[in-house]
């Protein structure tokens, strides 16, 4: 557990970090913390243009064009999210963005609620290194599962071509 602490600590008497950031913590400082901070604002904001704009202004307001674009998924179906992946070559990065609700599609994904168990396998060169096992909510385990499907073979191939890239997923619940 970590808090960050950007300089209000207290409300009236209230020590606000304690209370939300619990007593076994410790306070995150230094510059390499706030650049971490700053791109993850950044995504936050991305995934927010995404939600919001059609995806040719969304890519004119994101500073990014048609030839960044790696997958380009921004209508919705049921149990199957708007997706996007963009090449980010000022952080070296291929940006997964998933649109949270925003249509009718979107709101059906979201009330079938259910938590249902759940796998995920990490794998490596030499096989499963890790498995996790956990409960979700159903119908994004089937939206994850229908992404990661189109998604995963679109990925490979970029980090083949771009083995010094990282792969950030980042997703927003905004309506």
């Amino acid at each position: 557990m970590f808090h960050c602490n950007l300089g209000v600590t207290f409300q009236g008497n209230l020590h606000v970090a304690g209370v939300y950031a619990g007593s076994n913590c410790i306070e995150l400082k230094g510059p390499e913390v706030m650049e971490e901070l700053i791109v993850l604002r950044r995504l936050i904001d991305l995934c927010f243009l995404f939600s919001k704009k059609s995806f040719p202004v969304f890519l004119e307001l994101a500073g990014f064009s048609q030839v960044d674009v790696l997958i380009e998924e921004p209508k919705a179906g049921i149990l199957k999210p708007a997706h996007t992946i963009l090449r980010d070559e000022c952080t070296k990065s291929f940006l997964v963005l998933i649109r949270g609700t925003h249509s009718m599609k979107d709101t059906l994904t979201a009330v079938t609620g259910a938590v249902v168990p759940f796998h995920h396998s990490v794998l490596d060169e030499g096989g499963i290194s890790k498995l996790v096992l956990g409960y979700a909510h159903c119908g994004m385990v089937a939206a994850a599962r229908w992404i990661a499907r189109g998604i995963t073979p679109c990925l490979l191939q970029a980090v083949t071509q771009c083995p010094e890239y990282q792969i950030k997923v980042t997703a927003s619940a905004q309506k």
